[in-house]
């Protein structure tokens, strides 16, 4: 079994459970969205405990990888063998370290970061994690297009992750691509395991794996089971139909 976990997660109780003669294996899987999210609110307040956990002062984007690095071998010796990355939708902008070390400190200032400022952090991140999946030997999740917290009356009343959020198409494709494109060209693309709550990503998902496999190396690109609102019979169906029509069902995780 695998929980989803901060990466400034101490993981004790995880230490407890493999201590304990427990036979089901329990492990931690990497979930760094609210590093990631340098536009969202408390983002200073995170900044600094992500920092503690990994005994380095974070300032720029050099010792906010520094940090991720950390707990990635962290994470690492408590037996982590995947990662999860959740994206709004699929993300890809080009910036000069220059550029990001400027948005990183103006959004720890608590100044506003435009959309377009942090979709260059989280590109650049992604990459980053994704060369350091490939050094520990962890496989990339990648699920997006959910559109978070529609209802305003009822975020107000109870927060984030209480039911409210829905499918949110957004034709993230050539985004998508670029992402892949940037990785696999820095030859350090681990396997990747892609989930869209949009059914209709599913035909483009399946051609896409395609386009980045490599020999020696089977499924390297995967489609996720039906995720979420796709978890049905008819969803699951659907899916694996065009994945058998356009891809390799013999390679599904």
């Amino acid at each position: 079994l695998c929980t989803t976990d901060d990466p400034a997660d101490d993981l004790r109780y995880h230490k407890e459970i493999a201590e304990s003669g427990f036979e089901t294996k329990v492990l931690p899987a990497f979930r760094p969205d609210k590093g990631l999210n340098i536009e969202r609110k408390g983002i200073r307040a995170y900044i600094d405990t992500l920092g503690k956990s990994a005994g380095v002062e974070i300032t720029d984007l050099a010792t906010l990888k520094k940090a991720l690095g950390k707990r990635i071998d962290y994470f690492a010796s408590h037996g982590c063998r995947a990662s999860d990355h959740g994206l709004d939708r699929a993300v890809y902008a080009e910036a000069s370290e220059a550029e990001i070390n400027a948005v990183i400190r103006r959004a720890l200032a608590g100044e506003t970061i435009s959309s377009d400022e942090a979709e260059a952090l989280k590109t650049e991140l992604l990459v980053f994690c994704a060369g350091e999946y490939v050094r520990v030997g962890w496989v990339m999740q990648i699920h997006y297009n959910c559109m978070r917290n529609p209802n305003t009356v009822m975020f107000n009343k109870l927060g984030p992750d209480t039911g409210f959020d829905v499918i949110g198409p957004h034709n993230g494709s050539v985004a998508l691509a670029k992402l892949l494109d940037k990785m696999y060209l820095s030859g350090k693309m681990p396997k990747i395991i892609l989930y869209s709550l949009d059914a209709g990503d599913n035909s483009f998902i399946d051609t896409l794996l395609g386009a980045f496999q490599r020999e020696g190396y089977p499924g390297t690109l995967q489609h996720g089971s039906a995720w979420w609102f796709n978890d049905t019979k008819n969803g699951m169906r659907e899916q694996m139909i065009s994945l058998a029509s356009l891809g390799l069902l013999g390679n599904f995780v």
